[in-house]
Formats: structure tokens, sequence, C-alpha cells
């Protein structure tokens, strides 16, 4: 018995994916022109930065591979701990609670050259009908923290990283249509190798 008796084969190989052209973004994140949102008011206004990547990866509908990075693991690791921070300060029965990516514990081995990484995450193809944008660009949306319901878990950059002055580096890689049938396992593949200080992999 084979299990091609029960699953039909994938469209492409997972080894030839990585022979596939791929697009690289890269943007440069000046934490503190973030400001914190007010959705009573304006639940749309975004900062410039925020308003370019969506601009950018606007016209992205395949799926995605992306990562938060900083030039160095100090840097980060300053990061992580504001984010720590601001994780212990909320309260759970708080309505304005923001839900962020809990602690990586998996890729904390001392014995490893510490990861510059704070977050990896995967996105889907296509886009989203209540808004137009596509999949990757809304999803910027949360983890810069400018999407109204903070039950969405995201890295909700503009509640608790203003005040951080050192460089802060979004990377998203394009993948052709094809890879999202082991889009899970890129994503967890990419995690092992860059060691994100959050999120769950």
């Amino acid at each position: 018995m084979k299990l091609s008796e029960f699953i039909a084969k994938p469209t492409i190989s997972f080894e030839s994916i990585f022979e596939q052209d791929i697009q690289l973004y890269s943007f440069t994140i000046p934490c503190q022109s973030l400001f914190t949102p007010n959705f009573e008011i304006e639940k749309d206004k975004h900062p410039p930065i925020l308003s370019e990547i969506i601009a950018t990866l606007n016209q992205v509908h395949s799926p995605t591979l992306y990562w938060f990075e900083t030039e160095t693991a100090e840097e980060v690791m300053h990061l992580n701990e504001a984010l720590n921070q601001f994780r212990l300060l909320q309260k759970s029965d708080d309505p304005n609670r923001r839900v962020v990516p809990a602690v990586n514990r998996k890729f904390l081995n001392k014995s490893l050259e510490p990861s510059k990484i704070l977050y990896v995450g995967k996105r889907h193809e296509g886009h989203r009908k209540r808004d137009g944008l596509t999949n990757i660009s809304g999803r910027m949306v949360i983890h810069f923290g400018y999407y109204p319901k903070g039950t969405t878990q995201g890295l909700q950059l503009a509640h608790w990283c203003t005040t951080y002055t050192g460089t802060l580096r979004l990377k998203v890689i394009a993948l052709p249509n094809e890879a999202k049938e082991y889009l899970e396992l890129l994503e967890k593949t990419l995690a092992k190798q860059l060691r994100p200080l959050c999120g769950q992999h």
C-alpha cells in the first residue's frame, strides 16, 4: 500500500521550489516614526513607512515568507526585552489589550550564535475582500499595530517599540504560487535556520 492511494501528489516537487525565481523585498522601519493609533478617531491612519509597505506588498498576490530583523544580536535582545515588558504589563481582561506572539523558547540555545531575528511568519496567496489588501500587506497592518482588533495576534509594533533607535528591517520573500503546498514546511525550515526570539514554529 502506498500513500499515493490516499493523497494526490503535489503539482510541484519540494526540491524544485528552490530552483524557482523569487522576489525579495526589504524595508527599513524607523520605529520612532510610528505612533500609537487612536481607533476612535482615525482607524485607517498609518505612518508613511507602513503606507509605503502596503503600497508595495499590495502588488504581491503569491505566498510569502517574511521576518523582522536587527543588525546585531544585542539590538534584537533589546527589542525582545521591550516586547516582554509589554506582554507582562497587559491584563487579560483589558478591552484594549493587544495580543503579541509568545516567547519562542525552542531556539534559546546558548551554544549557538545569537540570533538577530525577532519574528518569522508566512502568508498565503490572495487578497482580502473586506478591504482589498493582499494577504501579506494586510498582515503588516496587524504587525505594525494599526488593526483595530487587538485580539488578532501580531507584533503590534506601534504599541511598544517607538522608543527604539536601532535599525529594524522587514524582509519579505514572494514565492512562486506552486510553493503554497509547502508553505508551512518552508516557514518551519526558515525559522529553524533564523531562530526568531518570538512566535511559535
